[in-house]
This record gives structure tokens, sequence and C-alpha cells, in this order.
């Protein structure tokens, strides 16, 4: 076979495990260059004569176990004493493609920093096999299913073809040996990722796996792989984190097996009953390292019986999924829209607009009319949303503030207020200079702060937002120190949060801008107006070639907490906000005593990748609301944690209580208000003190109709006086 004109024979050593595999193995040595060293590991098999003498050959080392160790020792074993600056781990069913070799050579070139690559791999009929995602990874990191068009990183690698630095792979110290067979590729690539340098998927280079050929197709040889993948499911998922690893994939386990499929196919059913085998014998080895010696448990009865809930309410709420999928926008459209009501406001018409969406549930707020003075004052016409109906007073007073005002049935969270507002700018919208979409979930702008408006013309993008989310990958606490503090712009979940978003006039001038509003579809469901809003929209600007950017960068928080002093390390580590995370609480109720910034270098460094971990977790206008105000000038509050726990309400209103002037004031005022009507009860006494006990917010919420939506009767707004 020819490869590259620069023979990669010097610089890498080909290793492969055989388990009676002489059938196919002569492919894959066929298909290395020739120079090109081959380890091959004989593990325990029957035929190892002719792997002898296949191997001699070809010119192939013969390394030989006794028994079978596993894929990932015996790769270790063959690894042992090899000099070469890469190795390549390939499969017995595998087989290079010309120039495989040299173009991950040359990839290894491009990235220096980075620790391991995988080529393209292909099945014999040309399907890309292409390993996106691992149970051992949250789903946040997992990639989109769309193939790469070029070189990206990746959270993980497959192990059929596994190239990597012979220095980095004796740096954490090759596969693991407690992994007999499974997730140990996983578990490799993940260690390495974390601690050397990243992964890279390499186009280029091109693999024939014809995967599943190394071994016999049996219900013995699928009840021996079932058992080693429930045991190694089990070991991975609990070194990586994961909690109850056993009793997850004993759910798993079972539910696969109760899968028609499955039940009908003997050989599928001996692999999954092995699998079910093999997940009870790891936990019961889990169980054994921790010194308890109780037998295996099955899941507990509560457990099951929600489990058996759960599949339950997926059946029952088909009819409504499909509701919200096809339904909710026309019944918005055809029946809800006609109680929208438009008013002119005294204000006049500008070339540049700000769509401020208010939920006025306590009536129209001082501070509802500080943002809209601010847009007033930096040129822009208000064009104000309210997604609950305001009485005739208030209304009166926002009409003398603002340019537009439209009222409307409160129906799909903010964006479903942004979609209004933008169809009903579509005549204006290749005439304006600037868009902005910013709604109440936020006081703005914070007294003391940077101009968020000047901050917007200095990024000088397309599209700006205040922060970012889901850019850094999320991490579990406990690993924080893993943390990989950097932005992926391409990840499926990255986006510009939408309390605050500008848009510049080559987006407003393109008509698939407007499609996008006309197309998107309105939900009742939050998550999912995350995904088609605040994400979709992001995702509409990076894939349309639009510059974009956050006037906070959260990469600055890094060097910002290495420029603080230990005691401000320890202040902010002792206030975490997690929006009521209950795990996270739980994990920092125990950890943060026992760290102090003070007393090591090595806990002041704990405690900022725990303070970034949270940050990138929660988002870090929510969690560090003190630390960018006083810091960075963030001009916004978030207003939600004030109601969700007592510790992070009091981080709230204690940076409230030092706001400066009349609005600072506006905004500690609202605050206890709003703790006093939607948070815990022992702040009543706090906010009586402030003299707000008797308040309450406004009446019930909109009846229901047989579909879940809202009832027309409850916008009948014949009364324009209602309260």
């Amino acid at each position: 076979m020819q490869d590259t004109p620069e023979s990669p024979a010097p610089r890498v050593t080909v290793i492969s495990v055989s388990y009676n595999s002489t059938g196919i193995i002569e492919d894959m040595l066929t298909s290395v260059p020739e120079g090109v060293p081959v380890v091959v590991v004989d593990n325990g098999s029957d035929d190892v004569d002719t792997l002898r003498s296949l191997c001699t050959r070809h010119g192939a080392r013969l390394v030989r176990s006794p028994r079978n160790i596993g894929f990932g020792p015996a790769c270790n074993l063959g690894a042992q004493g090899v000099a070469t600056e890469f190795l390549l781990f390939l499969n017995p069913d595998a087989r290079l493609t010309d120039g495989a070799l040299g173009a991950l050579l040359d990839a290894a070139g491009r990235h220096p920093e980075a620790s391991a690559f995988n080529p393209v791999l292909t099945n014999a009929d040309g399907k890309v096999q292409f390993k996106r995602r691992s149970v051992l990874l949250p789903k946040s990191e997992w990639l989109p299913r769309d193939l790469p068009e070029g070189e990206i990183e990746m959270p993980v690698l497959s192990g059929a073809a596994f190239f990597v630095r012979r220095a980095a792979f004796e740096a954490v110290g090759g596969f693991d040996p407690d992994l007999f067979m499974y997730h140990e590729d996983d578990d490799l690539a993940i260690r390495l990722r974390q601690t050397v340098g990243p992964l890279y998927h390499v186009p280029a280079a091109r693999v024939e796996h014809a995967a599943g050929r190394s071994s016999v197709r049996d219900a013995g040889m699928a009840a021996f792989k079932g058992r080693l993948l429930g045991e190694s499911r089990v070991l991975a998922m609990h070194k990586h984190g994961h909690r109850h690893a056993g009793r997850a994939a004993t759910l798993s386990a079972i539910g696969q097996l109760l899968l028609p499929w499955n039940l009908l196919s003997g050989r599928k059913r001996a692999k999954q009953l092995a699998f079910l085998s093999g997940v009870q014998s790891g936990a019961a080895l889990l169980r054994a390292r921790a010194g308890r010696t109780e037998r295996p448990l099955v899941p507990p009865k509560w457990k099951v019986l929600r489990e058996l809930r759960r599949a339950r309410d997926q059946v029952m709420s088909l009819p409504v999924s499909l509701k919200n999928r096809y339904g909710t926008t026309p019944y918005y459209d055809h029946v809800l829209a006609k109680f929208i009501r438009r008013h002119d406001g005294a204000r006049p018409a500008r070339d540049k607009v700000a769509v401020v969406v208010i939920f006025p549930q306590f009536g129209l707020e001082a501070s509802h009319l500080e943002m809209i003075r601010y847009f007033d004052r930096n040129g822009y016409a208000c064009l104000v949303v309210s997604n609950l109906p305001l009485s005739a007073e208030d209304r009166a007073r926002l009409l003398a503030e603002c340019w537009q005002h439209i009222d409307r049935p409160n129906f799909g969270y903010d964006f479903g207020a942004y979609r209004d507002a933008v169809q009903h700018l579509f005549p204006r919208l290749d005439k304006l200079e600037r868009l902005v979409l910013i709604n109440d979930s936020s006081w703005f702008p914070l007294p003391g702060a940077e101009d968020w408006l000047d901050q917007v013309a200095a990024l000088d993008v397309d599209y700006a937002g205040a922060v970012t989310h889901n850019g850094i990958p999320k991490i579990d606490l406990a690993h924080a120190q893993a943390l990989e503090w950097k932005i992926d712009t391409g990840h499926r979940h990255f986006h510009y949060a939408s309390y605050a978003l500008s848009i510049g006039p080559r987006i407003l001038r393109d008509p698939a801008f407007r499609r996008y509003w006309q197309r998107y579809k309105l939900t009742e469901v939050k998550n999912k107006v995350v995904r088609r809003g605040e994400m979709g929209l992001t995702r509409w600007v990076i894939d349309h070639g639009y510059s974009h950017g956050a006037t906070y960068d959260i990469l600055s928080l890094s060097e910002a907490l290495a420029a603080c002093s230990d005691a401000e390390i320890d202040a902010i580590a002792q206030r975490p906000i997690t929006l009521a995370h209950r795990e996270s609480d739980a994990f920092l109720d125990e950890t943060l005593p026992r760290l102090s910034a003070a007393r090591s270098p090595e806990e002041r460094t704990h405690l900022e990748y725990l303070i970034k971990a949270n940050a990138s977790r929660v988002g870090v206008s929510y969690t560090l609301p003190r630390f960018i105000y006083e810091k960075a000038g963030f001009p916004f509050l978030k207003k939600s944690p004030v109601w969700l726990a007592r510790r992070e309400s009091d981080v709230v209103i204690d940076l409230a209580r030092d706001l400066p002037g009349p609005f600072g004031a506006t905004i500690l005022e609202e605050a206890l208000r709003l703790r006093r009507l939607r948070g815990p009860r022992h702040d009543a006494e706090l906010a009586r003190e402030a003299g707000f006990e008797g308040l309450q917010p406004a009446g019930p919420g909109p009846r229901l109709n047989v579909f879940g939506w809202p009832r027309a009767s409850n916008f009948d707004r014949k009364a324009e006086t209602r309260a």
C-alpha cells in the first residue's frame, strides 16, 4: 500500500488486538504502508498458530497474552516498549485507505496542542460511523447529528482507529485496566481531553471499519459481549461522576429487554440478559471497593413505579406533544391574535427601535419606565409589548413615554411577544438602523454601570447580546477542576441570552430574517422556547455568516478572578447562586466550608474552578451579579433569584441596597416586593418592615380550554379600565 511521499514509518506504530480474529485481520495487515511497524497482541485466542503465520508474512511483531485480559489492557501490553512518536490503535476488522496515516500526521502537525485524533470511519457500504456522543458525558457536550465538513474538536473518539501521541498516552497511564472491554476508548479520550489536549476529527484520513466482524455472531458471543458491556458501563459511569450508575444502567437494561425486537431475537435477548447481569456484577464490584458487602439490590419499588409512570405519561402526552408542535401557532394566530390591541404613544418614530417586553403582574413598574426612558434618551423609538393587560391609568402613563404599545395575550413567553413585535415592524424593518429586543426579566440599566448601547456600538457586530450561554462545556461541580475554559460557538446549545439582544441593519434587511419569524413556532413549553427562540435565532445568525458577540465576555471571568485577593475569592465562593439546584446546593454546602483561598494556592485554585464551573452551568449573570457589576460594570440584574431561595435572594437584595441614586432605591423596593409576594414565607418580616405586607399580585392565571391553551374569553377587553 502507498502513502504520502514522506513515509510515516519512523513516526507511527500500529497496534492491533486479536481475539480469534484471523479470518479478518489479514486485510488490516495488508492495508498498513510498507515500513510502518505493526504490533499484534494475541489476547488468549484459539488460533494463535495461524495468527503467528500471518504476522510473520506481513512483518508484524506478535505479542502473546496467555489469557484474554481485555481490549484496553491488551492495547497497553502492545504499547509497551514502543518508541515512535505516535500510536495508532487499529481494530483487526478495520482497513487503512491510501494516505490515511499521512493525513493523520499532517493534522497532528497543524494541531500541536491536540492529544489524539480520529479518521473518518466508514462501513463497507461507505456509510460514515461518526462518534458524536458518549454515556459518560452530559448531553450538553454531545455533537449534532450532522456530519462535520472539516476538522473539528471532538468530545470523545472511537477506539476502532485511535491515533494518539505516545507521550500523551503515557501521561494519562494508557487505557484503564479496570475496563475489560467497552467504554475504554471513551474513558481514555475524556482523560486525554481533560488533562493533555483536545481531540480532533480528521476528514482527510479515512479508515474502512467492518464493525462487528472481529468475532462470530451467535447467542453465546452476544451474551459474552453483553455482560462485558454492562459491567464496563457501570464502572465507567461511576468513574466519571455519574451518581447511582448501577441503578441507572439496570433500568436501561430492563427497558431494552422489554423491547419487542429484543424479545423476539434469541441473540439479542441473550445479549440484553447478559447486559443486565453485567450491570449487577459491576454494581457489586463498586460496592466491594467501597467496603459494602450487601447483595446487589434491584431498583427500589418507588423507582420502578416512577419509571412506569414516566412511560405512561409519555404515551398519554403524545396528543399534547402533537398539539404543541402543530396546533399552537394556528390557535394563536387564528383565535387569540384577534385580541391584540395596538396603541400609538406620544414619542416619535425613529430609525432605531427597542422592543421592550413587559410582564406587569403588579402593574406598570417604575423600572419599566426607567428602561423605556433610557432607550428614548439614546435615540430609540420604544415599542412596548405587554404580556398582561394594563389598567387605563397605567396605559396612559406608558403611552406618554413610548412610541407604540401592543397589548397581547400572554402566550409563547418572551419570544411570542418578540414575534408579534417584529411582524408588526415588517413594513419598516428594512429601513431600521438597529433593533433591540429586551424584556423585563432584569432590572436595567443599573445605576453606576457601563452604558450597554455604547458597549454594543464598540463591538461593531451584526448581532450582540449581553451574555452567552452554553458556550463553555458544562461540568459536574465535583469535577470542576477538569473544566475547559473556552467557548465553542459551534455547540448546538450555544446562544445569546434573549433578555437583551441588539440586531444590526444587515440582518434586518435580509429576507431570511423575516422568514425566520414567519416560520417561528409558538409554544407554551419553556424549554422549547429556549431551543426554538434563543438557540434557534443564535444558530440562524451564525449559520448565515453574520458577525456576533457579547458585551460581557465570559472568558474574561478567569482573568478577573485571578486578579482578586484571597479574601475576595472566599467572599464570592461563600455566596453561590445555583438557581435552587438541589444537587449543586448540597455539594457546595458540603465542600465550600472546607476550602479557603487564604489557606493555600491549591485551595484558591479549586475555589476559582468551582466559581467558573457554576457560572458556566447556570449563567454568569445569575451566579455573580455583584462581581460582574463591580468589576465589569454589567448593567443588568436578573430578577428570578429573588424568589427562588433565601440565600440567592439575599445576594441580589444586598446588591440592590448598594446601588446608588433614586433608581437604585426603586430597584431595592421592587426586589423586596418580589420577595414578599413570590419568595419564601420567612421573608415576610423583612418585607413588612419595608411596607409591602398588604400588596397582592394580579389575580389568578387564565382559565385553560380542553387543549390546555388559554380560553379566548380571558382576553375579552371590552372594559378598557380593567385593572
